[in-house]
């Protein structure tokens, strides 16, 4: 059995909605699985300590995210996966690093029977704070096909989707709009109380999916992103991207309609909205999307292969 843990459990977190992506993956494929989640308000240690006492855990691979890895104490198949290392997310931000944390988080990572990240960049990324002997590197799941509507008909021509956070770059939304002399739309659950005197904020009673759908050039102008789920959400709804060059990005995407600007490059990020504007081309994302979760199937099934331990 694979069983997948959520110590998260917000539908607004990026390990949330991978879990919730990978338990549905895994289960269309036939691949037996189980995803448990914490319970909102539900402290993770306690979470994790609960996973120990009531589950015989023997003979199951345990999958669970690098954050917060440390409070795991059961004797389990491990596969821990790194969906961002907290040292390094903190240090992108300008912000104090939790030495001990990083520490703890490092010696149960180096016991892991497996490890893997959804990005080379993001792997190299975190060596800085963790050594690593060894690291399967494949996708996150991501959605096939959530709308179909007509890009010349959306009435939403610039979109930032996601958490209102420094880590996302908002810092950079002004000075773009400031360039390109057009409003960027914001749709996030984050709390932005005053910065709704700055920002131009949609409301949060219309639907993600709807949003989407109604939008053209979708932009993540993220300090550091380790796969950046937003980029295929926008993609399957027919949206164009803009992303850094930092942002992890294949060669197949940038045929797919995402634009990659240089590095906090303000003026050439606000260029590449104007070409993805212009764009409007309908192009086959569900064959890239398909080919992305044959990838996820592919390497579960490995790791279930491995023997216990090993």
């Amino acid at each position: 059995m694979y069983i997948i843990l959520d110590p998260i459990n917000d539908t607004t977190k990026g390990i949330t909605t991978y879990s919730n992506l990978l338990y549905k993956l895994l289960r269309k494929n036939n691949i037996k699985s189980f995803l448990i989640k914490k319970r909102i308000g539900q402290n993770i240690k306690e979470f994790y300590r609960d996973i120990e006492n009531s589950i015989n855990l023997t003979n199951h691979i345990i999958e669970i995210p690098d954050s917060f890895c440390y409070l795991f104490n059961a004797k389990a198949s491990l596969h821990i996966r790194l969906h961002g290392n907290h040292s390094l997310l903190q240090k992108v931000q300008g912000n104090k690093i939790n030495e001990a944390r990083q520490i703890a988080e490092s010696e149960k990572i180096s016991l892991a029977q497996t490890i893997s990240s959804p990005s080379e960049s993001n792997y190299l990324a975190t060596l800085d704070f963790i050594h690593l002997n060894k690291c399967l590197i494949f996708p996150n799941p991501v959605p096939i096909k959530l709308s179909s509507a007509k890009y010349e008909n959306r009435d939403i021509e610039i979109l930032f989707l996601g958490r209102f956070h420094r880590l996302k770059g908002v810092e950079f939304i002004q000075k773009i709009e400031k360039i390109l002399h057009k409003k960027i739309l914001i749709y996030t659950e984050s709390e932005v109380l005053f910065q709704r005197l700055f920002y131009k904020f949609i409301p949060t009673t219309l639907t993600k999916e709807n949003i989407l759908s109604r939008s053209k050039v979708v932009i993540i102008p993220s300090l550091f992103e380790s796969f950046s789920m937003v980029k295929y959400e926008a993609l399957s709804c027919g949206c164009k991207v803009v992303i850094w060059d930092t942002t992890p990005c294949s060669q197949a995407e940038l045929q797919m309609g995402v634009y990659t600007a240089q590095s906090f490059n303000i003026r050439d990020f606000a260029d590449k909205i104007n070409l993805a504007l212009n764009d409007n081309t309908v192009y086959p994302y569900k064959t890239l999307a398909e080919s992305i979760n044959a990838s996820v199937i592919e390497n579960i099934k490995k790791i279930m292969e491995q023997p216990y331990g090993q």
